[in-house]
């Protein structure tokens, strides 16, 4: 024997319809919330990309036209101002020369002293010894032995 169900009247038919949309949108939300959250990511890293390819892109651009700021800059204050930037310019210059003359001065004299380094008294013992206490290393301090090709 079955039962008949009675048909739904059109509020019960509501009510019924209204509870399933409500309990397919509780299920539903979260995965919409999170693909609505991963669209807006994806928008913005591709906005940000897009921001730092031009601006690489752009790089060469920007840089010439901030050296011609500059230049500008210069020409400008050296028309304002002609013997201080010529006394500047000379400053920047005689420092560079007293570096590159210091640096000359350090490689003359470690060619100079080069005769002196202590594997060159077992090549030729009557040289004096300059550089004493030279190596910390016991290993660097190890002379190779003299051979009659160096006149040991």
């Amino acid at each position: 024997m079955t039962t008949k169900v009675p048909p739904l009247s059109g509020g019960q038919k509501a009510v019924f319809y209204g509870g399933v949309t409500v309990m397919a949108l509780f299920f539903v939300a979260p995965v919409v919330a999170i693909a609505l959250g991963v669209v807006v990511n994806i928008a913005m890293i591709a906005v940000v990309g897009t921001t730092l390819l031009a601006a690489w892109i752009a790089r060469p651009w920007i840089v010439l036209k901030w050296k011609n700021f500059v230049l500008k800059a210069l020409k400008a204050e050296a028309r304002a101002n002609p013997i201080e930037t010529l006394q500047n310019e000379f400053l920047n210059r005689k420092a560079i020369f007293e570096e590159a003359n210091k640096r000359l001065t350090t490689l003359v004299a470690m060619r100079d002293t080069l005769g002196t380094h202590p594997a060159w008294q077992r090549i030729n013992p009557s040289r004096e010894m300059k550089w004493s206490n030279l190596f910390i290393s016991p290993k660097a301090a190890v002379v190779a032995p003299a051979t009659a090709a160096d006149g040991g």
